[in-house]
C-alpha cells in the first residue's frame, strides 16, 4: 500500500510540475485528481488486500491488482513526463 501512495504522490507531483510549467495550474483541479484519481487506486487497493485476507484462494489478486496500479501510476507519470519535453518512447506517451 505503502508504494501505492509514494507512485500517487509522484504522479501527482509530476503533474502539479507540468500544469506549473505550462501555466495550466488550477487549484480546482488538485480536488478532482484527488477525487478522481487518488481515491480509487487506494480504496480498490484496500478492498482488494482485505479480500485477500478474508479469503485466501484469491489472495493472488492482491499482487495482480498491484502489478496493474502500479503501471498504471508509472504510465501516468511518464506520459506527464512526455508533456513537459522530456524524451519518452513513442509507445509510451498519451496521445
Amino acid at each position: 500500500m505503502r508504494f501505492i501512495v509514494l507512485l500517487v504522490m509522484a504522479d501527482w507531483l509530476v503533474g502539479v510540475g507540468v500544469s506549473l510549467a505550462k501555466n495550466t495550474f488550477r487549484l480546482s483541479k488538485v480536488a478532482h485528481y484527488l477525487h478522481d484519481a487518488v481515491l480509487p487506486y487506494v480504496f480498490v487497493f484496500a478492498v482488494v488486500e482485505l479480500v485477500g485476507v478474508a479469503q485466501p484462494d484469491l489472495a493472488f489478486i492482491v499482487p495482480a491488482s498491484f502489478v496493474l496500479i502500479a503501471a498504471t501510476l508509472v504510465g501516468n507519470i511518464v506520459a506527464n513526463l512526455a508533456h513537459v519535453g522530456l524524451p519518452v518512447p513513442k509507445y509510451l506517451r498519451k496521445e
